[in-house]
């Protein structure tokens, strides 16, 4: 069983520590190859001044010095002793280089990573793991033979252990050995670790505490060899077994969730001791603080361990920046505040304990922000986080008073606004839409916001909604006139951000209202109040979208008109299905009602586009729309007068419809209403000669037929007759 264990940790450390050697193995090869072409480079100044110098000497007689002031070299080396004291041209250039084509440069290349990859990379892992291997089997060997104790078996281990990282160390001060010996550190360590572990669960020699003390031990050493060797592989290593201690210790006694917890944030110091002088390696403590986070947010029982380990980085992010060097710790701060932010939701039943707790650390944060406010960097970083500290505060402290909490973020997004352009920082202004957005948000999870849930105690105006909804967009239109002010081109982009903000919200008032306005007349009566609500919401949709538009015409803001396509065809999408639908009740009136007003609003919206955008699709979207309005007019009038046999009404109210657009395109000379009208014919056409020769008596026929026949004939001859 130990064996087992071994052979898989052994091949774990194995698979880690070769993805870590292969990126030095590539530089390695890099560099090889920049030496070859160095050296390659050399040779052929070498050949031409040796080709060039013979001519010289041949034909100008020139001497020696003369050469050397000619050719200028870069030292002595370059000139060959030939062409100094020579007085015969020299024909050996051809000879020297024919040798140097012997072996194409490409192949050598390939030739040297070939063998570095498996000699310098894989062979000596593939050693290390068959000497491990090897040791095991001799054991099992000699066991029949010499008995081992089970002190004896841990001497061996913890020599093995000892051996291999002494001889790694040594190795690992020659420059072309240090890959080959973090293979042997690897495979030390992770004897040393095994060792300790089967010490305590197999061979029952050490008992628990001491199995931590040599862990732990093991853990401060790997530290220090990864800072002083400056070597990845130790850091994996280290921050695997520090996190594997607790676990295999665990399985012989039970460790208290403060003991735990403290011991990871003793583990999380020695991570950040080794980040503080590699900053480069800064990233482990983001890591640390995850694993830190998964391995007790079960235990966690008291606020006090979170708040050190937030204070661990927090303190580690300021002698960072005493240091005066620049390191952006932005994410690793963000992580440390949302960490502590669910420790302190995890740790507290009460929310206004959490929101206080997490002010508390906000509160620090601002502080921070104020003593370094003569580095702006510095400064900036802490006050985004003593707003999201804020943010995350009124969010809990007020989670039963979703009212107040609307109220707080959007005086908060003023403030911000106001700050933004008194110190022209964009920031705040991003910071006040993010604010802005999630006062937003709140609202709508607010009862009787959205839909009254009590139609009958419902009244228009005066009600919860107004209250929500005027703060909203009071201090989104407050916000975008502070920040149209500043002669920028970013503060005004946000200004009409602030601008589509609050006119969102008015379209959306006014919606909800309407819909429980309307509930709250046809209560009870034979109505279709869904089918009026959704009318009026499409209604304002379109609207909203012609609105949008427009104000993407005068600002050119690209955002008003993204918006404006995805409302528009939102509210496309929901007319179609809503409209096309509907089941009319007795109190449905053709022509007179509330979808012919929302399809007229989807038409006038198109022909608007059509016009700004010089695009004729939005003119056969219009034609299409009043196509399907008349349609379901028809449609849902025979159904509502039960008026049996009345199909072919559909075929001629298709044809008159086709006629119409045909003959306004024929008189206005419009090609785009011609292409659509004649199509429609088509459709009409086919519909007759198909559905209604099958469905319709005879009668019906022949009047559906004799339409057809004078409307085609009718613009036939207007057509003829205006090109001639």
């Amino acid at each position: 069983m130990t064996a087992f264990a071994i052979i898989i940790l052994f091949v774990w450390i194995f698979l880690i520590q070769c993805k870590q050697v292969e990126i030095a193995d590539s530089l390695h090869v890099i560099k090889q190859k920049l030496d070859d072409i160095t050296g390659s480079n050399r040779d052929s100044s070498e050949s031409s001044i040796a080709v060039e110098s013979p001519q010289i000497i041949a034909d100008d007689n020139s001497t020696a010095l003369e050469l050397l002031q000619n050719n200028q070299p870069v030292s002595i080396e370059d000139i060959s002793d030939d062409v100094v004291f020579s007085k015969s041209p020299v024909n050996e250039p051809e000879k020297v280089q024919s040798e140097t084509l012997d072996l194409p440069e490409d192949d050598k290349k390939s030739e040297n990573t070939f063998e570095q990859f498996f000699l310098g990379n894989v062979f000596n892992k593939i050693g290390a793991l068959a000497i491990f291997v090897g040791l095991i089997i001799f054991i099992k060997l000699i066991s029949p033979y010499v008995a081992f104790t089970a002190g004896v078996k841990l001497a061996f281990g913890f020599l093995l252990g000892i051996g291999f990282i002494g001889g790694a160390v040594k190795l690992h001060e020659k420059e072309n050995m240090q890959n080959f010996s973090e293979v042997l550190l690897g495979t030390g360590f992770g004897s040393l670790f095994i060792t300790t572990y089967c010490g305590s669960t197999f061979l029952h020699v050490l008992n628990p505490v001491v199995t931590f003390l040599i862990a732990t031990i093991l853990l401060l050493t790997v530290f220090y060899l990864a800072d002083r060797l400056k070597t990845v592989s130790m850091l994996v290593i280290a921050l695997v077994a520090g996190y594997l201690n607790p676990l295999f210790v665990n399985s012989s006694f039970d460790i208290d969730s403060n003991f735990l917890f403290g011991y990871l944030i003793f583990v999380n110091l020695l991570s950040v001791v080794y980040s503080y002088r590699n900053n480069n390696r800064c990233v482990i403590n983001v890591v640390n603080l995850i694993l830190t986070f998964l391995f007790t947010v079960f235990t966690a029982n008291n606020i006090l361990c979170p708040l050190i380990l937030w204070a661990v980085y927090f303190v580690y992010d300021l002698l960072v920046n005493l240091k005066g060097e620049v390191v952006d710790n932005r994410f690793l701060n963000y992580v440390n505040l949302a960490i502590y932010v669910l420790f302190a939701a995890t740790v507290f039943n009460n929310h206004m304990h959490i929101g206080l707790a997490i002010l508390g650390v906000g509160i620090l944060s601002g502080i921070t922000a104020f003593v370094k406010k003569d580095v702006v960097s510095i400064s900036k970083n802490y006050i985004y986080l003593f707003l999201s500290a804020l943010g995350f505060a009124v969010f809990f402290c007020f989670s039963n008073m979703q009212i107040e909490r609307v109220y707080i973020w959007s005086i908060e997004t003023v403030v911000l606004a106001f700050f933004a352009m008194k110190y022209q920082q964009k920031d705040f202004l991003n910071w006040a839409v993010g604010v802005w957005t999630a006062a937003a948000v709140a609202t709508l999870c607010i009862d009787n916001v959205v839909c009254a849930t009590s139609i009958s105690k419902f009244n228009p105006v005066l009600n919860v909604r107004l209250a929500v909804f005027a703060p909203l967009i009071l201090s989104a239109l407050a916000t975008a006139k502070l920040s149209e002010k500043v002669d920028n081109e970013k503060f005004r982009n946000l200004s009409n951000v602030f601008k589509t903000e609050y006119l969102s919200m008015i379209y959306l008032y006014i919606g909800f209202e309407a819909n429980d306005i309307i509930n709250k007349l046809f209560i009870g009566q034979n109505t279709s109040a869904t089918f009026l609500r959704n009318m009026t919401n499409v209604i304002l949709g379109f609207v909203y979208t012609v609105q949008l538009k427009r104000l993407y015409n005068s600002t050119q803001f690209k955002l008003f008109q993204i918006a404006s396509v995805f409302v528009g065809f939102i509210s496309l999408v929901y007319l179609l299905c809503a409209g096309c639908n509907y089941r009319p009740s007795t109190a449905f009136i053709p022509v007179i009602n509330i979808r012919v007003v929302a399809f007229l609003s989807a038409i006038a919206a198109s022909a608007l586009y059509a016009r700004w955008s010089k695009s004729e699709a939005y003119k056969y979207l219009a034609i299409l729309l009043g196509f399907v309005l008349m349609h379901t007019e028809i449609k849902d009038s025979i159904d509502r007068f039960n008026l049996l046999d009345a199909e072919y009404l559909l075929s001629i109210g298709w044809a008159l419809y086709a006629g119409v657009v045909t003959a306004l395109g024929i008189f206005r000379d419009k090609q785009y209403q011609k292409i659509a009208g004649i199509s429609l014919c088509v459709l009409a056409i086919i519909r007759i000669f198909i559905f209604d020769l099958a469905h319709v008596d005879i009668l019906y026929k022949f009047i559906a037929f004799l339409i057809l026949g004078i409307i085609l004939l009718g613009l036939s001859y207007f057509y003829n007759k205006k090109q001639k």
